[in-house]
């Protein structure tokens, strides 16, 4: 088996004549040339396009010539990242943008150095954690608390302002509704008094109103009138029949919703009357139930006696409609 040859490479220091620490002063970098890796820095610079605008800004204050390059370490590469971490740990430190310990900023894939810093931090919330719920928080724990309950209290205004937002965005909306609703009313209350005035010619198509009686469901057509324009009952089909006719005057106890469950039509006629006890015969309003269409087929269904029908028969045996 043939042993993984492992690259070496530098940790560099780019730094000024006069800076003499290591930890807070000039660039700390890795590179397998530092050398190669110096000049292209400085030629990045001279062009003004360097990523780093700490390095680019103090070149442009010193020039190439107070720039030193000295070699700090030399070994494999994942040590010279864990050393450049140790040197760098947080970023904006000395002319650094980015933390050290990986190929980049952003780059923290495969950095052995950067799951040292996760572990770390998260060592450190855990000692925090146990000072704090053993009474015993230091200054920076104190601090950390404040600032948390900071936040906490910034998120729930900021929640209470959206919900303020939506409230009036809400209320916006209902006031638009109603304004719509009574333009519309307004709009079907002239039409009736239009087209219940004598001697009056119409000139435009009257919009559809609503029953007079029950205020729910649109009037009936009622012909045409002599200048071609619709005309319309004063009363819908139902309310109509329950009126003018003795055969349907159990008509009028017919409800607005449905009576199992609670389904809101758009218009009467998509509710059906139907009788408690299946006798067609008694029209008394305590037998009457006021059913959706699915509910009544369900209600028709089951108050079905002494009729055969194919639903009756089962799938499984060989029971035969006599």
């Amino acid at each position: 088996m043939i042993n993984k040859v492992m690259k070496n490479a530098t940790l560099y220091w780019i730094r000024l004549v006069d800076h003499t620490d290591i930890n807070t002063e000039g660039y700390v970098g890795v590179s397998h040339d530092h050398k190669a890796r110096f000049d292209s820095h400085m030629s990045e610079c001279q062009r003004g396009i360097h990523a780093n605008t700490h390095l680019l800004h103090a070149y442009l204050k010193y020039g190439k010539d107070a720039f030193i390059v000295e070699e700090v370490y030399t070994g494999e590469e994942t040590e010279c990242y864990i050393e450049e971490h140790r040197l760098r740990p947080t970023k904006k430190i000395g002319w650094n943008i980015a933390p050290g310990g990986h190929r980049g900023p952003g780059h923290t894939k495969g950095s052995v150095a950067v799951k040292l810093s996760v572990e770390k931090a998260q060592l450190t919330r855990k000692l925090r954690q146990e000072r704090i719920e053993a009474g015993e928080p230091t200054e920076d724990d104190l601090i950390f608390l404040d600032r948390k309950q900071e936040k906490k209290h910034l998120l729930a205004l900021k929640k209470e302002e959206q919900s303020r937002a939506k409230l009036i965005v809400k209320e916006e909306e209902k006031q638009k509704r109603i304004k719509e609703k009574q333009t519309k009313q307004e709009s079907i209350k002239r039409a009736k008094q239009l087209a219940r005035t004598p001697g009056v010619r119409l000139t435009e198509q009257p919009p559809r109103p609503v029953c007079s009686h029950c205020d729910f469901a649109l009037a009936k057509p009622n012909g045409k009138s002599k200048y071609g324009f619709q005309k319309w009952h004063r009363y819908c089909i139902d309310c109509a029949k329950a009126i003018y006719n003795v055969r349907f005057k159990h008509l009028q106890h017919k409800k607005m919703t449905c009576e199992q469950c609670d389904f809101v039509p758009e218009d009467r006629c998509q509710l059906d009357l139907v009788f408690s006890d299946g006798n067609k015969n008694n029209k008394s309003k305590k037998n009457l139930l006021t059913l959706c269409a699915n509910c009544a087929r369900l209600h028709n269904k089951r108050t079905r006696t002494g009729k055969k029908s194919i639903l009756n028969v089962t799938v499984d045996g060989d029971t035969r409609i006599s």
